[in-house]
């Protein structure tokens, strides 16, 4: 085995490991969007009870209160959804980065099988010509003994 083919067979393990991450890291920028969709739900459940409480008071004085509690919630539901288009936005990303993973850990894994088979045809080939020079050396003295 070359240096080229030790190194070949290191660097496709390095690319597996990248390709991991990259799996880890998708998985975890799509559990965020995960959370943060479940929180905008629960949000817009307050979000709705609140204006509807707004609406039904029955004393004129607690309606500033309820307002205050809807324009608050609203503009945390803007938030949340700024908060989830970049979420979406880096998730993409690591989408891209797992896809160029994959194929760079394909890539390399097709290097080293064909490495792997040129190695094995060289071994092979190695090991058929002693072993015809050990039956030549056999055959010269069989041939020089019995001569």
């Amino acid at each position: 085995m070359n240096d080229f083919h030790r190194f070949s067979k290191r660097f496709g393990k390095i690319q597996g490991k990248l390709q991991e991450q990259a799996e880890r890291e998708y998985a975890y920028a799509l559990s965020q969007i995960v959370s943060v969709t479940e929180q905008m739900a629960s949000l817009k459940d307050e979000l709705t009870m609140a204006m509807h409480n707004r609406a039904d008071i029955s004393l004129l004085q607690d309606w500033p209160l309820w307002e205050q509690r809807v324009r608050y919630l609203q503009q945390q539901l803007m938030r949340y959804q700024e908060w989830l288009s970049e979420l979406e936005g880096q998730a993409n990303l690591k989408r891209t980065q797992l896809h160029k993973a994959h194929q760079q850990s394909e890539k390399w894994k097709s290097i080293v099988g064909k490495l792997d088979e040129e190695w094995q045809a060289q071994v092979a080939a190695s090991v058929q010509r002693e072993a015809d020079e050990v039956a030549m050396i056999r055959f010269g003295r069989s041939q020089t003994a019995g001569g």
